[in-house]
């Protein structure tokens, strides 16, 4: 009981520094990632589309593991990021093939954007301008739930109207005011989940955790700025 007792009190915990920190890294990683794959692709003028689904297979098993596993994200956070960097790049690169001179202005625009935004919900929170309590995170969940619903519906009606008459509702509905709309109304939902990683990051802190979890609060801002990124690119 008493090694117990020194092994607590000499165990290092996690800081906002800290925190900070290791966001910064993860989102430097991304966005140097994108960068050098964006600047392959255009050389070489070819982008290989299993690198996409490679990716985001990889983005979507670290994400799980860390998720059942929090402290795994001292080992994976990096790896997640790269492929995060891996995918916006693809995206990045195919809007450019479609819109040549054109498509990484674009992301651009979106990357400043989401920087913007991020900073500005940083601001506002750690003012206390912007509180998160039970009650808010409970309002958000419900309302993502609501969207998850409503998109799987829309997804089924999408899919029946086309093979039934070839109608697109999903041009219909993203070139029209209805779409402008929804996108604005997701870019605040995820502006608002950028929010409450901030507030899980202080509950660490607050907490007393190790400092190893430094690593899972910077990998879940990490997510919720890579989310915000690609609904402002939207």
């Amino acid at each position: 009981g008493r090694l117990n007792n020194v092994t607590q009190t000499y165990q290092e915990s996690a800081t906002k520094e800290g925190i900070g920190l290791k966001t910064l890294i993860l989102l430097s990683t991304t966005l140097i990632t994108s960068l050098v794959f964006i600047n392959v692709a255009l050389r070489i003028n070819y982008m290989p589309i299993y690198t996409y689904i490679i990716a985001g297979v990889i983005a979507f098993i670290l994400n799980l593991i860390m998720v059942l596993s929090p402290l795994k994200a001292k080992y994976l956070s990096i790896p997640y990021a790269i492929s995060e960097g891996l995918i916006i790049g693809c995206i990045c690169e195919l809007l450019e093939l479609v819109l040549p001179g054109m498509g990484l202005r674009i992301a651009s625009l979106a990357l400043l954007v989401t920087l913007s935004v991020f900073v500005g919900g940083a601001f506002l929170y750690m003012k206390g301008i912007i509180k998160v309590g039970q009650k808010f995170k409970a309002m958000l969940f419900s309302f993502s739930i609501g969207i998850i619903v409503f998109s799987l519906c829309f997804g089924i009606m999408a899919l029946v109207s086309f093979l039934t008459t070839g109608v697109n509702l999903y041009s219909i509905y993203y070139f029209s005011g209805l779409g402008i709309i929804g996108s604005i109304i997701m870019c605040i939902v995820a502006t608002l989940y950028v929010i409450v990683s901030f507030d899980n990051a202080t509950q660490i802190v607050d907490s007393g955790a190790d400092k190893d979890y430094e690593w899972y609060a910077s990998y879940a801002i990490t997510l919720n700025v890579i989310y915000l990124f690609f609904e402002i690119l939207r």
